[in-house]
């Protein structure tokens, strides 16, 4: 299989049906060698050597034109390979000019209002004065990492879902609430249409919730000042006795997306052009997608033009399984009471976190380094330990290790860092971790650390 086709006289060859000599003779040829190129079992290409007359093909020439045939497939190649790679890194050196562009974004506003408190004088009114900007800022750049890691995540398939019976409304109100504040500022008028009886989901509520947050924020951008949003729900009868289906719609009154767009508007780090001016990493979508199907359903985009609105549609099957109690999933709220000890060699990270700590109800202290840390255990003897692992000299899961023989189980050690890949919470766990956070971690999270049921058993 794969050898040439050596034909020394079309008018006698047994390879030549007969009912194709005279087509082949009609083209002038009298003798032809065929060097196929076989890949994968399938035939991709040939190289056609011809005479006009018969003639007996030596070896040597039948060799030559099959060596001929593969160098010339292997230039093909390696000429295919070498534009993939100008596109791969035409397209690189696009997304890393966008990141830095939309890094760059919300570090001025925070830079300026860094230097108005300073002008000043720290006073409450003139923190008060920026604090929403500040907010804003770090809330986008966090959302920006976050979809980034995300979207490596699922290309890796290291993303499992936790679902869980969920309430149609609670992850739909949730969703608005994060978007509440960006459709406020552009007075955009938002509807929520949902059913009239309660809708169980049974889907991982976080990511639910991102996935509605992400269509909403996209809506929210594309959307001009005084415009609109609705969100509706409806659910669509079982046929054949399958499940019935959850339609959720974001349609907005925004810009539109082009005919030409619409088959690429869920592709990673996709603006198009009319979505230029607008900040973002061109991941919102394509995450929102991929999560969806990641929970069995779709997710669909339409658009009659530019000027005339988006709308975006989940399909999910509606799963009958009756809600968990909402009083058993409620998280305890009771204030801060432990003793924490902060390890971070960023001196403002970790003052800032003992600071939220103190705020919160507990009693905090900082070490910049693993040795100092561990000088302070048996005088302060804390309760928790928040520890960053990219430190240098020893890092955290050595400092982990050292500060576990000393305090054994009778601290919580959590790895509080910038690494969230799975293979990093798993090698914490390895080190003696009892917990992880990804930075920057907010009061939430940090208050569903303090009040594990780990934590009140020790």
């Amino acid at each position: 299989m794969g050898g040439p086709v050596v034909v020394a006289d079309i008018r006698t060859s047994p390879l030549i049906p007969d009912v194709d000599r005279s087509a082949v003779a009609a083209i002038d040829v009298g003798a032809f060698v065929a060097a196929p190129l076989i890949r994968d079992g399938r035939l991709v290409a040939a190289l056609w050597v011809s005479e006009r007359a018969p003639r007996a093909w030596s070896p040597d020439e039948v060799e030559l034109i099959k060596e001929t045939a593969d160098r010339t497939w292997e230039a093909i190649e390696r000429a295919r390979a070498e534009e993939q790679l100008r596109d791969a890194n035409a397209r690189k050196d696009e997304f890393l000019a966008m990141l830095a562009h939309e890094l760059r974004n919300p570090l001025a506003p925070i830079q300026t209002s860094l230097e108005l408190i300073r002008r000043g004088g720290d006073t409450v009114v003139s923190v008060e004065r920026v604090r929403g900007i500040i907010e804003r800022q770090v809330s986008h750049m966090v959302r920006l990492i976050d979809d980034l890691m995300d979207v490596s995540r699922i290309t890796s398939g290291k993303i499992v879902l936790q679902r869980e019976p969920t309430l149609l409304a609670t992850l739909v109100h949730s969703a608005v609430e994060t978007n509440s504040a960006a459709m406020a500022a552009k007075r955009i008028a938002l509807s929520v249409d949902l059913p009239p009886d309660p809708c169980v989901m049974n889907v991982d509520p976080t990511r639910f919730i991102q996935i509605l947050s992400n269509l909403l924020h996209n809506a929210a951008k594309f959307t001009n000042d005084g415009g609109s949003v609705r969100i509706t729900a409806n659910i669509t009868p079982s046929t054949n006795h399958g499940e019935p289906q959850m339609s959720i719609s974001v349609a907005d009154s925004g810009i539109g997306i082009p005919p030409a767009m619409l088959p690429r508007v869920f592709d990673l780090f996709t603006q198009g052009e009319t979505r230029l001016s607008q900040p973002g990493l061109g991941i919102g979508l394509a995450l929102a997608r991929r999560l969806v199907e990641l929970h069995t359903g779709r997710l669909d985009c339409r658009s009659e033009g530019v000027g005339r609105g988006s709308e975006f549609v989940i399909q999910l099957p509606l799963t009958t399984t009756q809600l968990v109690s909402a009083t058993e999933r409620r998280t305890d709220e009771r204030q801060l009471e432990q003793r924490v000890l902060v390890i971070d060699d960023n001196e403002d990270a970790a003052t800032a976190t003992a600071m939220l700590i103190e705020d919160m109800g507990g009693e905090a202290r900082v070490a910049y380094d693993g040795e100092s840390a561990l000088a302070m255990l048996h005088e302060y003897e804390p309760e928790v330990v928040l520890l960053d692992i990219g430190m240098p000299g020893l890092d955290g899961y050595e400092t982990c290790r050292r500060i576990r023989h000393v305090l054994g189980s009778r601290v919580l050690l959590v790895a509080l860092t910038g690494f969230g890949q799975e293979q990093d919470k798993e090698k914490a766990t390895r080190a003696g971790f009892d917990a992880h956070l990804t930075k920057p971690a907010d009061e939430r999270a940090l208050a569903g650390i303090f009040t594990s049921p780990a934590l009140s058993g020790m």
